[in-house]
């Protein structure tokens, strides 16, 4: 019998998978963000008769769904390198899920007027606020007040250049070329 396995050597260790994909381009990120979505999907099918139960405010609805199903989908996403692809598989399970929590009101309205009904970010939103949150953290540490100020002007020593002729460098930080 010639019959191939592939086994996937993967480890979770805080809540994060590792795999041996690590150091691909994409920096393990799709292994995390399937994983972002099926925790997710789990939280939505634990409460589904509560998200289709025309009985229960909208408010209280979208609620819910921020601290449960929005807060599994973004868990730990801040930190990784998402490619567009991975970004709007995030995005799209977000949008399909509040229109079903509208209840068929969301029929003709824009993906951006159903999130704000909702009150509910979008993950890209999300994802950006928690950054810039993250990288306050670091800067108010004064240990690390040179290299984070030094990491956008490009001139950390000892490292490729971050931004050449105004544009982020093919060896920058993939941060920085994810948001250019």
């Amino acid at each position: 019998s010639d019959v191939r396995r592939w086994y996937k050597h993967a480890v979770k260790h805080l809540g994060f998978q590792y795999s041996d994909h690590s150091f691909e381009p994409d920096f393990d990120s799709k292994i995390e963000a399937t994983s972002r979505l099926q925790a997710a999907h789990k939280a939505w099918k634990t409460m589904s008769n509560f998200w289709t139960n025309s009985h229960v405010p909208l408010t209280l609805r979208s609620r819910v769904y921020n601290s449960l199903v929005f807060s599994s989908l973004t868990s730990g996403v801040d930190t990784l390198v998402l490619s567009k692809f991975q970004l709007r598989r995030l995005e799209c399970f977000n949008n399909r899920r509040l229109r079903v929590l509208m209840l068929g009101d969301a029929y003709g309205r824009t993906n951006y007027s159903v999130r704000e009904l909702c009150n509910v970010p979008s993950v890209f939103a999300a994802v950006r606020s928690r950054r810039i949150k993250l990288l306050q953290r670091c800067a108010s540490e004064p240990a690390h007040h040179a290299a984070s100020s030094a990491f956008p002007a490009g001139s950390i020593r000892g490292t490729a250049k971050q931004i050449v002729q105004g544009k982020p460098s093919t060896n920058c930080n993939p941060w920085l070329r994810q948001y250019w």
